[in-house]
C-alpha cells in the first residue's frame, strides 16, 4: 500500500475539467472543426474581443505543467494582447466657457464633448441660437436730440452760420460735447437735421379747392422761410452744397424731396372733387412753387404779401386749366 507522502500532487488539468463542447487533452480533434474558419473576433465574438483586451491589462501567467498548448487543444491561438486605448485627458471646464468645437446639451449647457453622450447623440437641434449683440454705449435719448436741434436753430438765428460752433450748441442744449459728437460728426450734418425737423412740420391742407389748398400751403412755406434761422441755414447749405455733391444729395433727400407730398396730396384731392383745375404734373408744380417763393424771399429779399400771392395763384391756376 502506497504511503500518503509518495502520492503525486494532482495536475492542473486533472483538477479543472474541460468546458462542455471543448475536447479534452486525450480526445482527438473533431474533423468538422477544420471546415469552419476561425472567427477573427474570437470564439465568443465581441465578448471574446473584450476578454482579450482585459487579458492584455492583466499580468501574464506562466503555463503550468498540465496546461495544453493551442496546438494540443485544437483551438486557434489567441491574438497578442494590445495596449488598451483611453481618451485624451480633457482640460477642466471653466464655468461659462467650453472648449473649441464643443456642442452643448439642451439640459446641461455646461457639458462639453468629453461629457456628452457621444457623436450619435449629438444633433443640430442641440446647438444654441446665437444671442443678439448688445448695443454699445447708452441708448440714444430723444429728449437730448430735440434739445440739441432746438439749440442749433436758436444759435443760427442769433449768431448766423459762421459763428455757430458745436461747443456752444452743446452748452445751450445742456449736454456733453461727446453726446453731440456721437450723433453728428460736424456742423453741416447737424444743421441739415435741424432744418429737416422744422420743414417736416409742413402739412397738406384741405381748404375745399385747388386754389385754396395751394394758398394755405404757400402761406405756411412763406412763414417758415421768413424765420432768421431758416434763412441762415438755407443759404449756407446752398453754398456748401455747391462745393460738396454729397451734401447736395443729403439736403435734397432730407429737406426738399420730403415736401413733395404736399403737391401730391393736392393733386389727389382735386381729382377726387372732379375739379376742372387738375395737377397733371405734380413734380413740375412743386418746382414752380418752391423755386418762386425761395427766390422771392431769400435771393431777391422781397416779401410775399397778399398781393404777390394772389397774382402768383392766378398765374398758377391758369396753367392748370385744361387747354381749349
Amino acid at each position: 500500500m502506497a504511503s500518503v507522502t509518495d502520492a503525486q500532487p494532482p495536475t492542473r488539468s486533472a483538477l479543472v475539467a474541460p468546458p462542455v463542447g471543448l475536447p479534452g487533452p486525450d480526445a482527438s480533434p473533431d474533423p468538422r472543426a477544420a471546415q469552419i474558419p476561425p472567427d477573427p473576433q474570437g470564439p465568443l465574438g465581441s465578448v471574446g474581443t473584450q476578454s482579450s483586451q482585459l487579458r492584455g491589462l492583466m499580468p501574464a501567467q506562466a503555463a503550468g505543467p498540465g496546461d495544453l498548448t493551442p496546438a494540443q487543444s485544437g483551438r486557434p491561438a489567441a491574438a497578442a494582447p494590445t495596449q488598451a486605448s483611453y481618451p485624451e485627458p480633457t482640460r477642466p471646464l471653466i464655468p461659462g466657457r467650453l472648449p473649441a468645437g464643443a456642442v452643448t446639451s439642451p439640459t446641461h449647457p455646461d457639458v462639453g464633448p468629453a461629457e456628452s453622450a457621444g457623436p450619435a447623440a449629438v444633433s443640430t437641434s442641440q446647438t444654441p441660437a446665437s444671442a443678439p449683440a448688445r448695443p454699445h454705449g447708452r441708448p440714444r435719448s430723444a429728449a437730448a436730440d430735440a434739445a440739441i436741434l432746438a439749440a442749433t436753430r436758436d444759435l443760427l438765428a442769433e449768431q448766423g452760420w459762421d459763428r455757430l460752433s458745436l461747443g456752444e450748441v452743446a452748452a445751450r442744449a445742456g449736454v456733453a460735447k461727446t453726446t453731440l459728437y456721437r450723433r453728428w460728426p460736424g456742423k453741416t450734418e447737424l444743421v441739415v437735421d435741424a432744418m429737416a425737423e422744422i420743414f417736416g412740420t409742413l402739412r397738406p391742407v384741405d381748404a375745399g379747392s385747388v386754389r385754396a389748398d395751394a394758398a394755405a400751403v404757400i402761406a405756411d412755406l412763406v412763414a417758415l422761410l421768413s424765420r432768421p434761422e431758416t434763412q441762415a441755414a438755407f443759404l449756407a447749405l446752398a453754398a456748401e452744397s455747391a462745393r460738396d455733391p454729397r451734401l447736395r444729395t443729403v439736403v435734397r433727400e432730407k429737406i426738399i424731396d420730403r415736401q413733395r407730398h404736399l403737391v401730391l396730396c393736392g393733386a389727389a384731392r382735386a381729382e377726387a372733387r372732379a375739379e376742372t383745375s387738375r395737377i397733371h404734373d405734380p413734380g413740375l408744380v412743386f418746382d414752380v412753387i418752391t423755386g418762386t417763393i425761395v427766390h422771392r424771399l431769400l435771393i431777391a429779399g422781397e416779401p410775399v404779401d397778399q398781393d404777390y400771392l394772389d397774382r402768383f395763384l392766378d398765374f398758377l391756376l391758369a396753367a392748370l386749366e385744361p387747354s381749349r
